[in-house]
């Protein structure tokens, strides 16, 4: 089903999420149960903070019930086996999106006829969008620098990102590149 999270409007998308995930790793810890509540805290900590993090929380704690547990009670994976995560792959995906999206799995899950016609949820949300924003130079300079990030910690944007600037930024920077 859908989830609400403290994220921002579908159609505010946050160019940093990859960045808030994959800076959410915990440490070491003594004991298999101290590293899965010890993860469990620190994910609790982070979400508080990030409204990104939030999302991920959310969504590994849809996931968890369907996880298995090793003998020392080290989470793992429902989908892959591997230890340290309830859920990873499609399925995780689609949980993150429609948690992001605030609408249900099976609403993310449907797929157009042909990957050049837009998507059902594109279609829904057609009239909902209301003018893009102009990111001031500031943010522009903070995006490209997120966006040319190719080591942790990755910088953060200060506030969320028009999905469509961050794409057009994108381009324009693979375009000098090229």
């Amino acid at each position: 089903g859908a989830w609400s999270g403290g994220a921002s409007s579908g159609k505010d998308a946050t160019a940093s999420m990859a960045a808030a995930a994959s800076s959410s790793a915990s440490g070491p810890s003594s004991s298999p149960d101290a590293a899965t509540t010890g993860a469990a805290a620190a994910a609790s900590a982070a979400a508080s903070k990030d409204p990104v993090g939030e999302l991920f929380a959310e969504v590994d704690h849809r996931w968890m019930p369907a996880a298995h547990r090793s003998g020392g009670g080290i989470v793992i994976c429902s989908v892959c086996g591997r230890e340290g995560h309830p859920c990873c792959g499609l399925r995780y995906w689609t949980s993150l999106r429609s948690a992001w999206l605030r609408c249900s799995e099976e609403a993310v899950a449907a797929e157009p006829p042909s990957f050049e016609d837009d998507g059902s949820l594109q279609i829904a949300r057609e009239g909902l969008a209301g003018p893009i924003r102009d990111l001031s130079e500031g943010e522009l300079e903070d995006l490209e620098d997120c966006l040319d990030a190719v080591q942790r910690p990755f910088p953060a944007l200060r506030r969320s990102v028009p999905l469509m600037q961050a794409v057009q930024c994108a381009e324009a920077l693979w375009d000098t590149d090229d």
